[in-house]
C-alpha cells in the first residue's frame, strides 16, 4: 500500500508530458509544469517525514494550526525531484523506499570499533556531546556553554539515571534549550543495548518514546540518535535510515564513563587543536565533568581560539536536527514513565 500510494505521487509529479522525461526537460517545462512538480515533490518529501513519526506525534499535529509547527524534510527533496527517470524507473524507486531503501548510509563509516555512524565533525570542525541526561547538572552545563560562548548536544535517554518527566528535568531542559546553545539528540528511551534487541519494534519503541518526550517538553522530535555504548550494526543502521534518523558516533573520548580520573579528562580535552575534526563524548551525569573537566575545557578552548558548532554544523544541516518543530506542550498526566521500560530493558 505505501509503496503504490508513493508511486501514485511520484506519476503524477513526472508524468506532465507523455513523452519520456529528458536531462534538460525541467528547463523546458512551462512554469506552470515546474511549479506542479515541485509542490509534489515537497509533499512527497513531507509525507515521508510524517510517516516516520510515532502516532502520538502525528495525530497531535493534526489538531493544531498549520502555523503553529514545522515539518523538516529539505535533505529528502532530491529524491523526488529528479526529472530525469522514465516511469519504471520511478516504480523501482518507491519499491526501493517501500523496502527501506539502502543498507548502508554513504555518510556512515565505522567507527570506535563498535559499528557505523558519522565518527568526527566535518569541515574541520569541533562539536562537544553529552550523554546519559537528563541529571541534575543539564541546566548547569548549557549555563557553563552559554558563558563561555559555546555549543554543545545532549544525546537523552527518557528513563535511565532518572525520568525525563520528572521535576526538575523539563524545566532545566527547557530553559538549557532557551539558552540557544544546545541541540537535543535521542539516546534512547532507556539506554538498552540496541543490538540486544529481539525485533525492529523494541528498537521502534526506544526511539519513540524518546520523541514524544522531547516533543512534549521542548516541541521537537530528534532526528539525531547515539546509540547506548555506540553499538549498533548494519540491520540497525538500515533500520535508522528507513526512520529518518541520522546515527552519530565520536572520535574523542574523555573517559569519564570508563572512570578516567578528571585530570585525566581535562588533557583529552587540552589536546583538542583548530582543524581537528573533533566530536566528543561526554556524560552529564558525572559530576566531575560537570564542575572540574568542563571548566578547565572550555579555558583552554578559550586560549586556543577555538570555537565549537552546533552538532547539526558538522553534517552542514543535512539533514536538519529535528524531524518537527512545534510548540511546546502543556504537563499532563502522560509526562510519566510509569509502564514503560526501566533502565537498561526494552519491556
Amino acid at each position: 500500500m505505501r509503496a503504490a500510494s508513493i508511486l501514485g505521487g511520484l506519476a503524477l509529479a513526472f508524468a506532465v508530458t507523455s513523452a519520456p522525461a529528458t536531462a534538460d526537460s525541467m528547463i523546458k517545462r512551462s512554469g506552470t509544469e515546474r511549479h506542479a512538480l515541485v509542490k509534489r515533490a515537497h509533499q512527497l518529501a513531507r509525507d515521508e517525514v510524517l510517516s516516520t513519526l510515532p502516532s502520538f506525534v502525528r495525530e497531535d499535529l493534526a489538531k493544531r494550526d498549520p502555523n503553529d509547527y514545522q515539518v523538516h524534510y529539505e535533505h529528502l527533496l532530491d529524491r523526488y525531484m529528479s526529472d530525469e527517470a522514465p516511469l519504471n524507473e520511478l516504480e523501482r524507486r518507491a519499491e526501493k523506499f517501500d523496502a527501506g531503501g539502502p543498507a548502508h548510509d554513504g555518510a556512515a563509516t565505522w567507527v570506535n570499533g563498535h559499528g557505523p555512524g558519522i565518527g568526527q565533525c566535518g569541515g574541520k570542525r569541533v562539536a562537544i556531546t553529552f550523554d546519559d541526561g537528563p541529571y541534575e547538572n543539564h541546566l548547569k552545563l548549557a549555563q557553563k556553554f552559554k558563558d563561555a560562548n559555546q555549543f554543545l548536544t545532549f544525546f537523552v535517554n527518557g528513563n535511565n539515571f532518572g525520568c525525563i518527566y520528572d521535576k526538575p528535568y523539563p524545566r532545566q531542559m527547557r530553559k538549557a534549550w532557551d539558552l540557544g546553545v544546545a541541540t537535543y539528540g535521542s539516546h534512547t528511551w532507556s539506554h538498552a543495548n540496541l543490538t540486544s534487541a529481539t525485533s525492529d519494534d523494541q528498537i521502534l519503541k526506544q526511539l519513540h518514546l524518546v520523541e514524544e518526550a522531547l516533543y512534549r517538553i521542548l516541541g521537537v522530535v530528534p532526528r539525531y540518535l547515539r546509540p547506548p555504548y555506540g553499538e549498533t550494526n548494519r540491520r540497525i543502521l538500515k533500520l535508522m535510515k528507513d526512520n529518518d534518523y541520522k546515527v552519530v558516533q565520536w572520535n574523542t573520548n574523555n573517559g569519564d564513563g570508563d572512570g578516567l580520573p578528571p585530570a585525566e579528562s581535562i588533557k583529552i580535552w587540552q589536546s583538542i587543536e583548530k582543524a581537528n575534526k573533533v566530536l566528543m563524548l561526554n556524560h552529564e551525569t558525572h559530576a566531575d565533568t560537570v564542575n572540574k573537566v568542563v571548566p578547565a575545557g572550555l579555558e583552554h578552548l578559550k586560549q586556543a581560539g577555538i570555537q565549537t558548532v552546533p552538532l547539526e554544523r558538522c553534517l552542514k544541516h543535512h539533514p536538519a536536527p529535528y524531524k518537527v518543530t512545534a510548540k511546546r506542550s502543556k504537563r499532563t498526566d502522560e509526562w510519566t514513565c510509569v509502564g514503560k521500560p526501566a533502565p537498561g530493558k526494552f519491556e
